[in-house]
């Protein structure tokens, strides 16, 4: 939940902040938490956390991944996120993004080209110039 709330809003006080609230809201239902797999239900109150907090603290240039990541609309951000780090499928996404599921594989799509534009271009290994 803490990598989820990094890749949203970057290291630090508001990703902690994000990940307290999220499992705050989560657990005050009294609802079981899973721990082989997160609980689509605590990764929208995470986003929602997350999305109250504000942007994230992202520098002008990207020289790592998850700088551009940063960088990234707040949407494309969250699909990418789900789908690239946690592997979640694209219904599961279209619930916790609230995009129709005909819409994440776009939204994701257009988080990668513009990640491959953000970053160095020396920076993706196995890159073809």
């Amino acid at each position: 939940m803490f990598a989820f709330a990094c890749l949203l809003l970057g290291e630090g006080v508001d990703a902690e902040q994000t990940t307290t609230e999220a499992f705050q809201a989560y657990l005050s239902r009294e609802l079981d938490l899973d721990v082989l797999q997160l609980p689509a239900l605590l990764l929208i109150y995470a986003l929602d956390a997350a999305r109250q907090t504000g942007s994230a603290s992202a520098q002008s240039g990207a020289h790592t991944l998850r700088d551009a990541v940063l960088l990234l609309p707040w949407k494309e951000r969250a699909v990418f996120a789900l789908r690239s780090t946690m592997g979640l499928d694209d219904m599961t996404i279209s619930e916790i993004v609230e995009v129709p599921v005909q819409e994440i594989r776009k939204f994701w799509m257009n988080a990668l080209f513009r990640l491959r534009e953000l970053l160095p271009k020396d920076s993706l290994q196995g890159r073809k110039t």
